[in-house]
């Protein structure tokens, strides 16, 4: 896969804990994604856990540069998408219904 097509990652979170959360986020291997140190050239800030001071300054200059940022908490969890998920609110473009397919895992 070339390069051009990973998503550019900037993660913003408290600065000790900054390293923990690369190698976690790397782990992961969801989506193609490259980690990046300059949130200037980063297509998504990935806010993680409470922000701080810092933090705040950073989602004020992503969103300066029109940047997406996302919030998850210190589990690397969507809460807003969970709380979608329990109250049934996702539309239906993005349901996936697992009952009919021959192989899946839970």
């Amino acid at each position: 896969m070339s390069i051009e097509k990973f998503k550019k990652l900037y993660i913003s979170c408290q600065k000790s804990k900054k390293p923990y959360y690369i190698k976690k986020i790397r782990e992961l291997n969801i989506a193609p994604s490259l980690i990046i140190e300059d949130l200037r050239d980063s297509d998504m800030v990935l806010c993680v856990g409470k922000p701080d001071r810092n933090m705040e300054e950073e989602i004020l200059q992503a969103r300066e540069y029109g940047i997406n940022t996302q919030y998850i908490n210190e589990d690397l969890v969507s809460e807003s998408l969970m709380e979608d998920m329990l109250n049934n609110r996702l539309s239906e473009d993005n349901h996936k219904d697992y009952a009919y397919e021959e192989e899946y895992e839970l």
